[in-house]
């Protein structure tokens, strides 16, 4: 069978043999590369050109393309980052990993001028360097070019809706609607820049956090410095992952909620106020706090698959107010909106277990 530009589906099938296998090989490269940077993306995602989609690419420019094979962008690679400096990021360890063709790759991000509009990405042809070829699962694929796109999630939400859009010709659109797409586009690389900047301040606040919880065990509880110091200290990663196993969950998440204003705040009320009682009250209850967490979830369902950090925080919290009177309990919980109504049945029952403990301890 003949398609476009008198090619044939037998020369498109031996062009993209294990092409789908190179793909799922070099993604998870990159995505290991980048995680090893500590460069977070949304996903690395891979796709085979199609026999149409490439018979037309040969038909329009048949005298740079004689054959499928002749297509660098055969196969491609697309890599969206969180952020868009980390577009840059990438970039530096793709250009040390792969060999690049320079002719070929290009930083569509700088060929707009300042009056068009757009919001483009960094493009590269690549192919394996020398060293990873000459290894045992990368060497069938030495030589094989392939085509890498680096965007940020806003430069891809961009190019996903211009795609679904489907104008060939923008500068035959009238104008207002010239100006709408400019502003569209300033607007997303004015958020991605601003992103960029909050993640940075972010970051100042969480590292000032970190030295509190480590250098200054004096200071007054905060969301920030409490959630660094369960993050840091061993006595509270012992104790969170405890309670990680016997929620039955299997991984935590960064949210942080269990170590909010309101846990902050009834930490203090039971006499918790610093960074330093917090860490003496880990060491000093470590035992006494697995037990109350074995009674508090006794009846509670292993269904929880992710729980956020900070959880001890939250035992801790129930383990005071577990130890109060009833009407101080009442008027805690209340106060800081903490826990559900039904949690006074559950503080009754430990409350029986406690005595129950202590009158078999007293009777020995």
């Amino acid at each position: 069978m003949v398609i476009y530009g008198g090619q044939s589906n037998s020369d498109y099938h031996d062009a993209v043999a294990g092409l789908d296998s190179y793909g799922r090989l070099v993604s998870e490269l990159i995505a290991a590369l980048t995680a090893e940077e500590a460069i977070s993306c949304l996903a690395v995602t891979h796709r085979v050109k199609s026999a149409e989609s490439a018979a037309k690419k040969i038909a329009r420019d048949p005298d740079r393309y004689a054959n499928h094979a002749s297509i660098h962008d055969l196969l491609g690679v697309r890599v969206i980052t969180y952020f868009s400096d980390d577009v840059d990021r990438v970039g530096e360890i793709i250009e040390r990993e792969f060999d690049v063709d320079r002719q070929n790759s290009v930083d569509k991000r700088q060929l707009l001028e300042a009056k068009e509009f757009g919001y483009l990405s960094l493009h590269y042809v690549l192919s394996l360097d020398i060293k990873r070829a000459m290894l045992p699962e990368y060497h069938k694929y030495a030589g094989r070019p392939f085509e890498l796109q680096i965007r940020s999630t806003l430069q891809h939400a961009w190019a996903e809706i211009e795609h679904d859009l489907g104008y060939k010709y923008p500068h035959s659109l009238p104008a207002e609607i010239r100006r709408r797409f400019a502003r569209i586009a300033g607007l997303l690389e004015s958020a991605d820049s601003d992103f960029v900047h909050l993640r940075d301040q972010v970051g100042v606040i969480e590292q000032h956090a970190f030295r509190e919880a480590t250098d200054h065990p004096e200071s007054e509880l905060t969301p920030h410095n409490t959630l660094a110091f369960v993050e840091s200290n061993k006595v509270a990663l012992k104790y969170e992952n405890y309670l990680r196993q016997l929620l039955g969950a299997d991984s935590f998440t960064d949210n942080g909620s269990y170590t909010d204003e309101r846990a902050i705040g009834l930490l203090k009320e039971c006499g918790i106020p610093t960074i330093e009682e917090l860490e003496a009250f880990y060491a000093k209850n470590h035992q006494k706090l697995r037990d109350f967490a074995h009674l508090w979830t006794s009846e509670t369902p292993r269904v929880i698959r992710r729980i956020d950090r900070g959880i001890s925080v939250y035992y801790i919290a129930l383990f005071n107010l577990a130890r109060l009177s009833y009407s101080k309990r009442s008027h805690l919980m209340a106060k800081y909106t903490y826990g559900a109504r039904h949690y006074e049945e559950r503080f009754e029952m430990v409350g029986k277990a406690w005595k129950k403990s202590s009158s078999a301890k007293g009777g020995e």
